[in-house]
């Protein structure tokens, strides 16, 4: 298994001004000589970030762009508090100056965040799942067909509680 963190996701820029022309057009990565690519900030599309956006240094807009709340929920956790899970879409956000194999590789990434606000006693943890999209379409049919299956058993419950309050009222088993 491959661990990969945030900081992959969202790379530091080797240099955060792309016009510095005193960076060199190379780096060395330890195991071999990487060529740099020099990038001006640009937004997703969908970027919902305030303040700075095109152009921008990656300290003034954030590592990410993250769209508006696409989907929320407060689910309930086994101590009954109420958690909060959001999902954005999100993309790196890249300015500066980045190895030619980070950039190429990072620039093609989006992701759907998933971010948890979750209750403790000092207040509340924050924990943020960045899954692919095919991980999110899968993630997202498993839960609608877990959701599917939870109301097709509730209307069987449903129907035999019925027929059993019929059968005990009438006397005699009613048929479906």
């Amino acid at each position: 298994m491959t661990t990969t963190t945030a900081a992959h996701l969202f790379p530091s820029p080797l240099s955060s001004d792309p016009d510095d022309p005193d960076f060199p057009s190379s780096v060395d990565d330890g195991a071999r000589d990487v060529s740099v690519t020099r990038i001006h900030g640009r937004c997703a599309p969908f970027c919902a970030t305030e303040g700075p956006t095109a152009g921008a240094s990656v300290a003034d807009h954030d590592a990410k762009c993250l769209s508006a709340v696409g989907a929320s929920v407060s689910p309930v956790l086994e101590s009954g508090r109420l958690a909060h899970l959001v999902a954005f879409l999100a993309r790196p956000y890249l300015h500066g100056t980045y190895s030619s194999v980070d950039a190429a590789a990072v620039e093609q990434s989006g992701f759907v965040e998933l971010s948890a606000d979750i209750p403790t006693a000092d207040g509340w943890v924050e924990k943020n799942f960045y899954l692919s999209a095919a991980d999110a379409r899968t993630l997202g049919a498993g839960l609608t067909r877990m959701a599917n299956v939870l109301e097709w058993q509730d209307e069987l419950l449903r129907t035999e509680r019925e027929r059993r309050e019929n059968r005990d009222h009438s006397g005699e088993e009613v048929q479906a």
